[in-house]
């Protein structure tokens, strides 16, 4: 979706689009980076690996020699003074612990993404906010890393529902960790939120169930916004005046319904409250 807004406006002004997937890895970031500067495109929309690195400085010296506008996505790299386009992770993730709260949960637990990226800590962050400002305690064995993979997912969701005090409510911190966790769900014939409540940030597109709430991304509107700035980096009378930009959009959070909290009852009870609930 990122993708396709930031095509949909290139195409308006001319421009065609070409993509590259560094595919989480350092040495393909570097290597796709200067095939880019080595074709002379006219700017680049860049989202870095989530790990924590360096890159090559005579890679940073080029992208300065050249001159060429750049926008980052989602994820920042603090060394790189650049346009960028964020999302308010923080929020997003306090906002999704306190409909937890607000639902009655009190033991909140969340599958977090890496340390070293800008959206897992801050998501991190944002999930003990919510904590804190429901009077809820921080319990360590509640904060699971997922990695941001599929299997990740998975297996912090298998180490949380097995654990000697498995929570009732999981803040999923992405749509990949969502469908590792989902499989474990689906493998353990779980039901939701009756067994485990849910809210995920982002959603897997065409894949999401429908009864899942989740904190969505404006990931179209990003694209368009980052494509936008690099037109504007484009135009010489205009970048010399203009400051750098670093945009932040809100996510929102949509309800519906797999956030509930289902009192351990015997099943006739559970069931009706359930229904209860959701009309």
């Amino acid at each position: 979706h990122v993708i396709d807004g930031l095509t949909e406006v290139a195409e308006e002004h001319g421009f065609d689009v070409i993509i590259y997937d560094a595919k989480e890895n350092q040495e393909r970031e570097d290597k796709g980076l200067r095939q880019l500067l080595n074709l002379h495109v006219a700017a680049i929309a860049f989202t870095p690996v989530m790990y924590e690195h360096t890159m090559a400085p005579e890679l940073m010296m080029e992208i300065e020699r050249m001159n060429i506008p750049i926008v980052l996505m989602d994820r920042d790299l603090e060394f790189l003074k650049c346009d960028a386009v964020f999302v308010d992770n923080v929020t997003g993730a306090c906002e999704a612990v306190d409909a937890f709260a607000h639902c009655g949960h009190r033991k909140i637990a969340t599958i977090a993404g890496t340390v070293t990226s800008k959206t897992g800590v801050e998501r991190i962050v944002g999930y003990k906010k919510g904590l804190y400002l429901n009077n809820l305690p921080t319990v360590s064995e509640y904060i699971q890393s997922g990695e941001f993979t599929v299997r990740g997912g998975y297996l912090a969701m298998k180490t949380l529902r097995e654990g000697s005090t498995p929570p009732t409510a999981v803040f999923v911190a992405n749509s990949v960790m969502l469908r590792g966790c989902w499989e474990y769900v689906n493998e353990h014939s779980l039901q939701v939120p009756r067994d485990v409540a849910i809210i995920a940030f982002d959603e897997i597109p065409g894949n999401t169930p429908a009864e899942l709430s989740v904190v969505a991304q404006p990931m179209h509107e990003i694209g368009k916004i980052a494509m936008n700035n690099l037109l504007e980096q484009m135009q010489p009378a205009l970048s010399r005046k203009r400051e750098i930009r670093r945009t932040i959009l809100s996510p929102r959070l949509y309800l519906r319904g797999s956030e509930l909290y289902i009192p351990k009852t015997d099943d006739e009870k559970s069931e009706r409250l359930l229904h209860e609930l959701v009309q």
